[in-house]
């Protein structure tokens, strides 16, 4: 949902806006909400338009984590617009429920805060049971604890582990305990039993237990969870517990292989070229680039650069190539284009700063219109290491005066980067 507030410059004047959803790392408009003819919403007078707006093709985490949106807007008296706010705003898997572990009573006017004992270790809130425990176990007698429904339905489970810090209310008495692990009604696991204790405890401290429950494997019975404990004390008394918890580990995506294979072409974000014999030159603004080879030091060389989006979650970069528009090329050349060693930026790159090359070459022969050069394992590299961009160079430099032009991002055929997901 994106809620955005707005409001007009003045009383008495009506601003309007429409909404454009778009992919950042392509400018790809995914969605459109109202339109210059029928707009999204309108406010008139001192008091802020509130507005909140589904947006239904934000579906899933790697496109609300690469998210663009665009607000178009008019002004009745063709007066500044303000905004006071701007935000999204959405639910990760699905809607959950948090418990209580503190309650303050403040209807007498002074707030007394209470904590519930079992749900944190050494916040003095001790949970003591109503009544004596016998001198040996009883089927009857037992501490029964029930947990929330936490967890995403769609998670996948890898761990659960029970928490459990108690001392025997008398310091000189022994505390023992076995417990039993449920989903409804469904017995899952047995910890220790009445013959051979899982804990017993002697004296004023708390024994803290940390028990892996391996045998609760889906994430269904895990929402189902209690855990019965019972427990006998040598002298027949009571027993203290400091806390009662349950953790589970677990992941959001259940797909052992990539959930949406497929290519995404990025434009370039920045690109220029620098010359030799002129090694202060700087080009970033030009709507051409030039490789040239030739003799005297006059070399040329073009640098690209590609904001590189997060590999979506269970992918792998399977394939990336790099497409640069050829205006003129000369000769019969094989062009190089090679990672950049470090950074650079489009208007402060010279020949004379210019990185270096690094790693080894991609290579593709000069021709009219898109050349295509293979880059997986440099882009691959930039993704586990620094992405500083692409320089493309010929093959054999120093060479017969022979001239490659290319169009620039200033240009109409935009230098893209394809990386294929799989």
């Amino acid at each position: 949902t994106f809620n955005f507030d707005f409001l007009p410059n003045a009383g008495g004047e009506t601003a309007c806006i429409y909404i454009e959803v778009y992919r950042a790392s392509t400018n790809t408009l995914i969605g459109t909400h109202g339109s210059s003819g029928t707009p999204l919403a309108c406010g008139t007078g001192t008091t802020y338009t509130q507005t909140a707006t589904t947006l239904s093709e934000v579906n899933t985490s790697d496109i609300a984590n690469d998210l663009r949106i665009r607000i178009y807007g008019k002004e009745s008296a063709s007066h500044q617009m303000k905004f006071d706010y701007g935000v999204v705003t959405g639910a990760q898997y699905q809607q959950f429920t948090l418990y209580r572990t503190i309650q303050t009573d403040a209807s007498t006017g002074s707030g007394t805060t209470t904590a519930w004992g079992p749900a944190t270790s050494g916040d003095s809130a001790v949970y003591t049971p109503a009544n004596n425990w016998p001198s040996s176990f009883a089927s009857t007698k037992y501490l029964k604890f029930d947990f929330p429904s936490y967890l995403p339905t769609n998670a996948v489970l890898s761990s659960v582990t029970l928490l459990h810090s108690y001392r025997p209310n008398t310091s000189a008495d022994n505390a023992c305990y076995y417990f039993e692990v449920y989903s409804g009604a469904t017995l899952l696991g047995t910890h220790g039993s009445s013959g051979s204790p899982y804990s017993c405890d002697t004296g004023t401290g708390f024994q803290s237990d940390s028990v892996s429950l391996p045998e609760v494997t889906t994430i269904a019975q895990a929402n189902a969870l209690s855990v019965k404990m019972y427990f006998k004390d040598s002298g027949s008394k009571k027993t203290d517990h400091d806390q009662v918890a349950l953790q589970a580990n677990y992941k959001l995506d259940s797909a052992t292989t990539c959930p949406s294979p497929g290519s995404v072409t990025l434009n370039a974000t920045a690109d220029s070229y620098v010359v030799q014999d002129n090694a202060s030159q700087n080009n970033g603004t030009q709507t051409t680039m030039n490789v040239l080879s030739n003799t005297g030091s006059k070399n040329r060389r073009s640098l690209i650069q590609f904001n590189l989006p997060t590999t979506p979650t269970e992918c792998s970069l399977t394939a990336a190539s790099l497409q640069v528009y050829a205006d003129t090329v000369q000769g019969s050349r094989t062009i190089e284009a090679y990672q950049a060693a470090s950074s650079w930026t489009e208007t402060g790159v010279t020949w004379s700063n210019a990185p270096a090359t690094t790693g080894s070459a991609a290579t593709t022969s000069n021709t009219t219109g898109y050349e295509t050069w293979t880059v997986t394992s440099q882009v691959s590299s930039m993704l586990s290491g620094t992405n500083n961009g692409f320089i493309l160079k010929d093959s054999a430099e120093d060479g017969a005066n022979l001239k490659q032009v290319y169009e620039s991002r200033e240009n109409t055929n935009v230098p893209q980067l394809t990386l294929t997901y799989g």
